[in-house]
C-alpha cells in the first residue's frame, strides 16, 4: 500500500510538472503572439502615417487651374457661359486655369455654374461646410435651350466634316501627285541610263 501510495504522490506529482510546463509554453506562445499583434499593428499606423504624408505632398502638386480647366473643356456648355454664369469675366478664367493654387471657393462657385462636385477632384473641399459645393436646384435647362444646343452641335459637326472632306480631297490630290513625280523620276533615270 506505501508503494502505491507513492507512486500516487510521484505521478501527481509529475502531472503537476506536465500542467506546469504546458501552461508556461502556453504562456509565452500569448506574450509571443500579443507581441506579433502588437508589432502588426505599429507597422500597420507607420504605413498610414507614411501613405497620408505621401497622400499630402502629391495634393500639392496638384494644379488645381489646370484641372478646372479639363472640367470645362469636358463640359457641355461653352467655357464662356460657364465662366459669365460663375460671376466672372472670361479674361480672369485664363488667371484662374493657370493658378495651381486656385482658391476652393472659386473652384465652388465653377462648380455651381456648371453644376459639378469638385469635392471628388479635392477632397479637402468636403471638409469645408461653408462652400456650398452645388446648387442643383437650376441646373436645369427648358426644351428650347437643349434645342438650340443640339442644333448649334449639328452645324458644328457638319462644319467640321466639310473641314475633313476637303482635307481628304487635298490629301488624295498629293497622293495623286506624288506618284506622278514618282513616275517621272523613274522616266528620267531610264533616259539617262
Amino acid at each position: 500500500m506505501l508503494v502505491k501510495t507513492l507512486f500516487y504522490i510521484y505521478s501527481k506529482h509529475n502531472i503537476s510538472r506536465q500542467h506546469q510546463r504546458h501552461t508556461q509554453i502556453y504562456n509565452i506562445f500569448i506574450i509571443k503572439y500579443n507581441f506579433f499583434i502588437i508589432y502588426f499593428l505599429i507597422q500597420f499606423q507607420l504605413n498610414c502615417k507614411y501613405i497620408s504624408i505621401e497622400l499630402e505632398k502629391e495634393n500639392k502638386n496638384i494644379h488645381r487651374g489646370k484641372i478646372l480647366h479639363e472640367s470645362l473643356k469636358n463640359h457641355l456648355s461653352k467655357i464662356k457661359e460657364i465662366v459669365e454664369a460663375a460671376g466672372y469675366k472670361y479674361g480672369t478664367f485664363y488667371k484662374h486655369k493657370n493658378d495651381p493654387n486656385l482658391s476652393y471657393e472659386i473652384i465652388a462657385k465653377y462648380g455651381n455654374a456648371m453644376g459639378k462636385d469638385f469635392s471628388v477632384e479635392f477632397p479637402e473641399m468636403a471638409n469645408l461646410p461653408s462652400l456650398i459645393l452645388v446648387d442643383k436646384g437650376n441646373n436645369r435647362k427648358s426644351y428650347e435651350q437643349l434645342q438650340n444646343e443640339v442644333q448649334e452641335l449639328r452645324e458644328k459637326y457638319s462644319h467640321f466634316l466639310d473641314k475633313h472632306n476637303t482635307l481628304l480631297e487635298a490629301n488624295i490630290a498629293l497622293r495623286e501627285e506624288n506618284i506622278r513625280l514618282k513616275e517621272e523620276i523613274s522616266e528620267l533615270r531610264q533616259q539617262t541610263n
